[in-house]
């Protein structure tokens, strides 16, 4: 739908891989203005390893720019959504501690304005994953 405003924010590194992703994003029209660039830390990737036998994956996951994404890096009087939706929650450590502050801070105004929010999220805790 070319009528409907998607805006992207988060961080990626200063590196090929953070232009390549904000570049894909511009071209398929997203707003990137809220995408920023950290000075020294590479644009977050996971290496995923399939047994093609069995389909069982294991994750490599390196954090990256992402590990200093916080809610300073966010202008919360420019955010103009109705639904909000935050990938991989968990693995924002900076953004996820704020969030947990549960001290009125800006992450809880942000949510509260919103008509929707949406958290996908992951968690590398072992003691969080159930092996079925």
């Amino acid at each position: 739908d070319k009528d409907l405003k998607v805006s992207a924010i988060g961080m990626v590194g200063n590196d090929h891989m953070g232009e390549f992703v904000t570049g894909v994003m511009k071209n398929v029209g997203l707003d990137v203005s809220g995408v920023k660039t950290h000075p020294t830390a590479p644009t977050s990737y996971s290496d995923v390893l399939t047994v093609i036998g069995t389909g069982e994956r294991t994750f490599f996951h390196n954090r990256g720019a992402n590990k200093y994404f916080s809610i300073d890096d966010i202008d919360i009087d420019a955010l103009d959504c109705k639904i909000f939706h935050a990938g991989y929650i968990m693995l924002l450590e900076m953004l996820d501690a704020e969030r947990n502050a549960d001290d009125g801070n800006a992450a809880d105004q942000a949510e509260e304005s919103m008509e929707r929010r949406d958290f996908d999220s992951a968690d590398e805790d072992p003691k969080h994953i159930h092996q079925h």
